[in-house]
């Protein structure tokens, strides 16, 4: 009966994710599936197993998924298997160079069935909180478009770290004068800028707000008018030259767009949590697998987790999970 039981369960994960494929996998899944030194391991003793020590876990987030199913289709917004694998698409590009998709897959503990099914959940909450998330003009107001040209101060021992200090603050210094005499603020940051992910973009670092660099970077910053150059600034990360090129409130056509996406996945972030608390705990469940208890919420970013605190070296981070 606990054999005949899981292979139901599994089953309805599978209609649940709608992977066509994974449910072949399972209908061709041979009823010897190991043997170790010529012990046999029978497809009934594995799905034993999975049941005893993954089924509660697993049933958990299925439900979770059913939830904002529902929600969705109360909301009218239906995502189809294109659309998952469009975004799926869109992370295997952002896979590092040597590691493939189904690596990075197994490296956070996924088969292909259930990031689809956390993809689909993400793009369903996202599509129910977007209906709730007006992002206004003062919203834009506070965020500002900026480049800047990093030198770092290279590690030395005390007796070496000053003359470090004084051979980076000259160097930055050097660049502020060719800046001034007529050199090209993007063109100087190709040249010098030792920020290896935008320099090539002429230090461009988009769109940021509050809290996104450090603190002295961003008090110099939101001091700029757009095309001012600020004075040298330090930060731990070396120091600075920092361009302001445009002002959020100021954004149109693509750039606001981007800028209001960007808004407007910092606002999901921030939400989620609650929302998805909030109907789960308004929804009658009857779990047969496990008592109740304080509902666990899934990670709806199948690949990370929040967002982290970006430096000024880095682009910040699109925040971003099933039916």
């Amino acid at each position: 009966m606990l054999a005949r039981s899981i292979i139901i369960f599994v089953v309805a994960v599978v209609l649940i994710s709608a992977l066509p494929v994974a449910a072949a996998t399972m209908k061709s899944t041979p009823e010897i599936v190991a043997t170790v030194n010529g012990e046999k391991i029978t497809k009934e003793m594995l799905a034993d197993t999975m049941f005893d020590w993954d089924a509660a876990m697993t049933l958990e987030e299925v439900i979770d998924q059913r939830i904002v199913g529902q929600e969705a289709r109360k909301a009218g917004i239906i995502v189809t298997a294109a659309e998952v694998k469009a975004r799926i698409e869109e992370t295997k590009q952002k896979i590092p160079p040597g590691q493939t998709f189904e690596e990075a897959l197994r490296g956070i503990g996924m088969t292909p069935g259930h990031y689809f099914a956390r993809v689909k959940f993400q793009i369903q909450m996202e599509g129910i909180l977007k209906k709730q998330i007006k992002v206004t003009d003062e919203d834009l107001a506070g965020f500002i478009r900026c480049s800047h040209i990093l030198v770092r101060v290279p590690y030395a021992q005390d007796a070496e770290k000053q003359k470090k200090e004084d051979e980076a603050k000259a160097k930055i210094e050097q660049i502020a004068k060719e800046i001034q005499g007529g050199l090209d603020f993007g063109e100087a940051a190709k040249k010098y800028s030792e920020d290896t992910g935008n320099k090539d973009k002429g230090g461009d670092l988009d769109f940021f707000g509050k809290n996104y660099m450090a603190p002295e970077f961003e008090e110099a910053s939101f001091k700029l008018k757009p095309g001012e150059v600020s004075p040298v600034v330090k930060t731990s990360f070396g120091y600075h030259l920092i361009k302001c090129t445009q002002l959020g409130k100021d954004a149109t056509g693509e750039d606001r767009a981007k800028l209001v996406d960007k808004i407007m996945q910092q606002r999901l972030g921030e939400k989620w949590q609650d929302w998805l608390l909030g109907v789960k705990n308004a929804a009658k469940i009857d779990n047969k697998l496990a008592p109740p208890k304080k509902p666990e919420l899934p990670n709806p970013m199948p690949m990370g987790g929040a967002p982290a605190q970006p430096t000024p070296e880095e682009t910040p981070p699109t925040p971003p999970a099933n039916e």
